[in-house]
């Protein structure tokens, strides 16, 4: 499925919520798992085929094939998965095998895996190569469960449910400590599209951050929505004043 592009004239931006009590849902940590068990087979995948097509490179460099020849018949031999579709579709193959538990989480926390670590491929060659700048960017590295973890959601049931809710893929609603009027108006006029929701943990804080889009056209109508919305809930807060 080819990539929503953000029409001309529209803004794009993100919201941050800082989720209430996220040691209450077990599937926050679940996911996050997942995506680590993705990432870590991906790279595991990539660098046992790049092993294997090196072995057929010295055989046929044995039987006399020039340097030329033996690089373009290892790489006939053996295909390496860089792109996401492609460890996409070999997870699909073999999860049932290697993942009997994969259903239990969203699919999205599994691409978002394969998509990072495609990424992670490109920026290592394109610094290689002098196509980045910037310092040197070495090659991936294995998942553990320190540091920071994050799971993206690009597609199913991402929504603003109420004024301290949101909702995500298999996950379900998650209480937000920050007040969501600002974005939930735009989604319920129809004059935004979120695009993306990323479930990210930094050591015990976890926070979901909402991608989207909004034309120009309904930027003053939100406004005046949003402000009627908030005068009638707490008409002296000053927290909830909005500036666009």
């Amino acid at each position: 499925m080819a990539r929503f592009a953000v029409p001309v004239g529209c803004v794009h931006q993100a919201y941050r919520f800082e989720v209430d009590r996220p040691s209450r849902h077990r599937a926050i940590s679940s996911h996050e798992g997942a995506r680590r068990y993705a990432w870590n087979w991906g790279l595991g995948l990539v660098e046992d085929q790049l092993h294997a097509r090196s072995a057929y490179r010295v055989l046929a460099l044995r039987q006399g094939a020039t340097a030329g020849e033996a690089e373009e018949w290892a790489k006939t031999m053996v295909p390496i998965p860089w792109s996401m579709p492609a460890l996409r579709r070999i997870w699909n193959q073999e999860k049932h095998e290697i993942a009997p538990w994969w259903a239990e989480n969203s699919k999205e926390c599994y691409s978002s895996a394969f998509e990072g670590l495609s990424v992670a491929f490109k920026n290592y060659f394109d610094s290689r190569s002098g196509g980045r700048h910037g310092s040197q960017v070495g090659w991936p590295k294995c998942k553990s469960r320190g540091g920071r973890q994050s799971v993206g959601c690009a597609t199913g049931a991402i929504a603003v449910v109420d004024r301290h809710h949101v909702q995500l893929p298999v996950i379900g609603h998650l209480r937000v400590k920050e007040p969501t009027d600002k974005l939930g108006v735009r989604v319920r006029l129809g004059t935004a599209r979120m695009l993306r929701a990323t479930l990210s943990s930094e050591g015990s804080k976890t926070f979901v951050s909402c991608r989207w889009w909004s034309n120009e056209a309904g930027r003053l109508v939100c406004l005046r929505a949003s402000e009627d919305t908030m005068s009638a809930s707490q008409p002296s807060s000053p927290a909830l004043t909005v500036t666009l």
